[in-house]
């Protein structure tokens, strides 16, 4: 074949598969990761399941037209479940503050319940 025809398209379609694909890992791990915080992820666990298979079925042409068209339209939908994503972080980060400082006040407030219930003691034992 190398006599008549150039491996470019081949490496071309490589490149698209391997950095896609790579994409499609990372989002899955996320997804898990999320998942065992307590997130429901099934919704976006099926998308991408389905953008993943839409990917792969791509790869059985051999039209390079066709495979960039198609990995430009799964990398934009794997796009918007990455803002997703950030958006649940966002939102698991702000629980995490607000959650700390309702902690805090609580401590706060515990020390100064036992500070004024000390001084009554002292006040009726003196």
């Amino acid at each position: 074949c190398s006599r008549c025809h150039e491996y470019g398209r081949a490496a071309e379609i490589k490149l698209a598969l391997k950095e896609t694909d790579a994409r499609l890992a990372s989002i899955d791990g996320e997804l898990q990761r999320i998942h065992k915080l307590g997130f429901s992820t099934e919704l976006m666990s099926g998308a991408l399941f389905d953008l993943r298979n839409r990917f792969h079925r791509v790869f059985h042409s051999v039209d390079v037209r066709k495979v960039r068209q198609e990995t430009g339209g799964v990398q934009a939908e794997l796009a918007k479940m990455e803002g997703e994503i950030r958006e649940i972080e966002t939102t698991l980060r702000q629980s995490k503050l607000w959650g700390s400082v309702v902690i805090a006040l609580l401590v706060l407030l515990g020390v100064v319940f036992l500070l004024v219930r000390k001084t009554y003691e002292e006040e009726e034992g003196g």
